[in-house]
């Protein structure tokens, strides 16, 4: 079952939260057309595009949906969190720790993430796309 609105979707834990147009069968935010799953959103219709940050990956530059640079990152232990600079704003990414080196603040990587964790939502009322 996926979330009606975009307020439900990102009421329980870290959720980026993207403002958008569908369009296309795709979330459009600025320049960048983005996938994700929506249900009953006409086209041109304001959006939200919520993300959980587990859900992303990192990758290099220029290999993913999205490119960014490492604005600062956090280790917690079984985890890394880290914000990510993008022309869409900043997206927070939570990677499992592996033991190696993460990506490290100033360096420009690509987000990437399967449609089907992106979920698209009309904005609740009241609120601006």
């Amino acid at each position: 079952m996926r979330p009606a609105t975009a307020f439900i979707s990102s009421f329980v834990g870290k959720m980026n939260r993207i403002e958008a147009v569908w369009r296309g069968g795709r979330a459009e935010a600025g320049a960048v057309a983005l996938p994700g799953i929506a249900e009953s959103l006409p086209e041109g219709a304001p959006a939200i595009l919520t993300l959980r940050p587990e859900k992303i990956l990192l990758k290099p530059a220029g290999q993913g949906l999205l490119d960014g640079r490492v604005a600062s990152r956090f280790f917690l232990g079984s985890y890394w969190l880290f914000n990510v600079e993008t022309p869409i704003g900043t997206i927070l990414v939570s990677a499992p720790n592996q033991g190696g080196e993460p990506a490290g603040e100033g360096e420009s990587v690509a987000l990437d993430w399967p449609p089907d964790s992106a979920t698209v939502t009309a904005p609740a009322q009241g609120a601006a796309a």
